[in-house]
Order: C-alpha cells, then structure tokens, then sequence
C-alpha cells in the first residue's frame, strides 16, 4: 500500500462489510498504528520489513513452504530481489553478503505468513517496487495464489487491475454515471494525443520538464529544503544512534558519514556522465535504425512488467537476433539519468557502455539527441514498457515491447514472443489516431476508476486535488474492488 489515505479506508470499509480481510497489511507506516487497530497482528511494519529484515526476531521458521527454495521462482528473485536493494544502498556499501541475509530473512518470515494464513488473492496498489514487496509476489506466483497489482493509465489519473502474471485487466462492470471528471479526463486523453501530433518534435512528456526545472540551482536548494534535508537529518540520527549502539548498519558497514556519503554519490553520478560521454557519437539516421532508449535505472526494470527483461542488456540482445544485420540500433541512455542523480547513482554501472557498444550495430546516440526525431526515421522503435511507445504508435510508427505494459493491445505495438520476427513487424498495416483514442476510452471506461496511486501521481496531477474527485474515487474504487472479491473474479482473471 502507498502513503494515500483512500487505501487504508477502502480496505477498512471491505473489511467492516465482511467482503474482504487482510491477512497481510504492508503498507506505508504512516498508516501503521490505526492499519494496527482495525487489522490487528496481520499489520507488519514497512520500515522493518523493506529495511531492516535482519531485525526479525523469532520468526520459528520450520520448514513452511520450503518447495519453493528448489523452484525457479527463487533462483529468479533473487536476482532481481539483489538487484533491486540498489535502491536502498545510499552508501553504495550494501553488499552481495549482507543482501542475501536480507532477502532470506523474507523468504522465511513469507513463506511462514503464508502458510498459516492461506490467502486467496494478492493484490498490490503499485507495482512491487521494493525487494520486500516484489519476493511476496514470487512466493505468491509460486503457491499459485491469484497476484494483482494496480496499474496507471499514464496521461491521466486512472487506474486499473490487472493480473501481474498475465496481464489480464479486471472488467468492472459497473454502471458508471457519466460525471464531470469523466468528461474532463476524455478531454485530457484527446489533448495528449493531439499535442503528440502537433508539436511533433517539440512534443516533451511533462515529467521531463518537471526534471530540467529541478535542475536549476535555485530550484534544487528549495527542493533540498523541503524533502531532502528532512531525509538526510533521519539518516544521520540512524547512522549515529547505530554508533553509540555498537548495532551494525549494513547499509552503511563503513560507519560512511553524510559528507562522506554525498562525495560518493557525486563521484558516481560524475563517473557516469564520464562515461556516456566517452561512448557517445554522431548519428546518421539515413542509415536504416530500429530506435531502443533505455530505461532510468533503478526504475523500470526492476519491476515485474519487464518480466525475464528485468535486465535491459537481455532485451538489446533478443533485439539483434531478430532483426538483419545490416540495419543498426541505435540506443539512447535515458535524460533521467543525468537529471535525477540521487538515484541514478545507484542505478547504472558506468561500464554499461561499452558492454552494448560489443554487440554488432549498435550506436550510442547524444543522450540529449531528439527523440522523436530518431522515432520518426526509424524502422520501428523497441522497448521494454517505455511511454515511448505510445508517442510512436501516435506518430504512426511501430514498437516492439518486451515487457508487459500498461497499453497491453495499443494499435503499432507489438509484444515480443519467441517466433516473432523483423518481417512481421515491418510487414503489419499502421492504425491511425482515432484506433488509439477509441483503444484508450475503452481502457477507461470499462476497466478504469479515477484515483491517485501514490504522492507523485497526486503531485502529478494537482488539477484533480478537489473534493468530487476524491469522493468519485472513493467511491469508485470500493465497488470495483467489493465486485472482485464478492465474484471471485481472482480466479477467472487468468
């Protein structure tokens, strides 16, 4: 669950009504105490959980579930799961040892839970972004309890549940009166599309701009002021109560203080941006391309969509297969990479460059170079979920995904399998604008309620912070969720 308050009060009104009880609560601790109240000892603490598994006490493990430390499901999360606790590593200190001990903390303490618990469905608001959240979906997967997440329709506040195995979406069958903040959602939709046709090249998805904005000083002071000093005060209160402690921090085993850990990070973000500089060079686009952009890491990928792609090198491979050896690829390190650089330097090896610079044809465009541009000269553009997709097949150009996307069965894309080849896609017709409005209405009229995911998304879109907002989400999403449980419709949903 996300720190918004309409979950926690969804969940209690399923609850009271006898149609749904959690017999595990994860979700922000901000809810933690009256989530405790209502739900009791299913409640477990985020903040432990997520960072601090190697706290569990008395978890009386004695061999629950234990199948699944032989399957495929555990050699798999592990690798990610390992992989994803780059975003927890402030210090960079966080290794491979101590990794290991977190993650198998949880697989005891899930697979115990369980067990004892027997739930019927797993549902996420968001994709599992964290180690801890995702490991519950591979146990889940595994003990072949039904898993669903919460997915957003990118340019608007919508969301939808999906099937995480499959990507089947939930159809709530509702009826749904028409209201005014439907009326001004499918005006939102249509602008987007128009605005991708119009300004064409000009055409920058907001965030982008949000991320240029913030990179201006005056701007990174003020936003340093109102969240990150806060952030950095409690990491050194942790740091420093660790100390007069004597408790070891794997987070931070070097006992790295804040400047310490601000010149780490300066000095990878540094050696990064070194990097793709050294590997970057001059594109001609009038040699034949399919276009591959990357994903900001440690976003995406380190999430279920982008399935066995959860590493994007593996994609840029499977490209190559496919597609003639004489036609290029050009690839294009995502701006956020640069443009976000408290994460970024936790999410890119610096030697990445020149690992994919191995692989025949490839060219590492300006990372500021156009990008609709290199869409438009393209054969077909390539990505595991990327919103770029959609940019394209508005534009009239074709995509190949590799992961599982939030526009599942958008017209010019195509998902990747393994008979799929460069002549098929090259050989299919292309659908114009009015097949992707009538793909996205009917996306959110018959599988879509209005509601914020998480505080970015509401940041995100600040216009719809009004009270008939609120109460159509509210409302909204209890009948969609009180329609999944009371049908069963987790074991239709395949």
């Amino acid at each position: 669950m996300t720190n918004q308050d309409h979950w926690l009060s969804t969940a209690k009104q399923l609850y009271e009504n006898k149609i749904a009880e959690p017999v595990l609560w994860l979700g922000d601790d901000k809810h933690y105490e009256e989530a405790k109240q209502i739900f009791g000892k299913n409640v477990q603490n985020m903040l432990q959980f997520v960072h601090r598994p190697f706290l569990f006490k008395d978890t009386d493990y004695n061999s629950q579930n234990i199948e699944f430390l032989e399957s495929i499901n555990y050699l798999r999360a592990k690798d990610i799961c390992l992989k994803m606790m780059d975003r927890i590593d402030l210090n960079s200190s966080l290794g491979r040892l101590d990794r290991e001990v977190y993650f198998n903390n949880i697989v005891i303490w899930t697979l115990k839970k369980i067990k004892e618990n027997k739930p019927e469905v797993f549902i996420a608001v968001e994709n599992p972004h964290s180690h801890a959240q995702y490991l519950i979906y591979e146990i889940c997967q595994f003990l072949d309890i039904p898993v669903f997440k919460f997915n957003n329709f990118m340019p608007v506040p919508l969301l939808f549940l999906e099937n995480i195995k499959t990507g089947n979406r939930v159809e709530h069958k509702l009826d749904i009166a028409h209201s005014n903040i439907d009326i001004q959602i499918e005006k939102e939709i249509k602008k987007f599309i128009s605005d991708i046709i119009d300004k064409n090249e000009n055409f920058e998805l907001s965030y982008m701009k949000t991320q240029k904005k913030n990179r201006v000083l005056i701007n990174r002071l003020i936003n340093y002021c109102n969240k990150g000093f806060i952030e950095d005060l409690k990491d050194i209160k942790f740091n420093l109560s660790n100390q007069l402690s004597s408790t070891y921090s794997p987070t931070n085993p070097y006992g790295i203080g804040f400047i310490g850990r601000k010149l780490i990070k300066k000095k990878r973000i540094d050696n990064l941006r070194k990097q793709i500089k050294v590997h970057e060079e001059e594109i001609n686009i009038n040699h034949p391309y399919v276009y591959f952009p990357l994903h900001y890491e440690p976003e995406r990928t380190t999430n279920p969509d982008g399935k066995r792609f959860h590493d994007q090198f593996s994609a840029l491979l499977e490209l190559r297969n496919i597609i003639p050896n004489n036609i290029n690829i050009i690839v294009k390190e995502h701006p956020s990479q640069i443009l976000v650089a408290d994460r970024a330097s936790r999410g890119r090896s610096p030697l990445f460059y020149n690992l994919i610079k191995n692989v025949e044809g490839v060219k590492l465009a300006p990372i500021f170079y156009n990008s609709i541009q290199l869409m438009l000269k393209s054969k077909f553009v390539a990505t595991i979920t990327g919103s770029v997709a959609l940019e394209a097949s508005v534009l009239g150009i074709k995509t190949l995904t590799f992961g599982q996307t939030w526009y599942k069965g958008l017209p010019n894309t195509y998902s990747w399998k393994k008979n799929i080849s460069y002549e098929s896609i090259i050989s299919q017709e292309i659908e114009g604008k009015e097949a992707i409005i009538n793909f996205l209405m009917n996306l959110k009229n018959n599988f879509s309620v209005p509601a914020f995911q998480n505080h970015s998304q509401r940041n995100f879109f600040k216009r719809y912070e009004t009270s008939e907002f609120e109460n159509l989400q509210s409302r909204r999403l209890y009948n969609l969720l009180a329609n999944f449980f009371k049908n069963k419709l987790y074991n239709n949903i395949s």
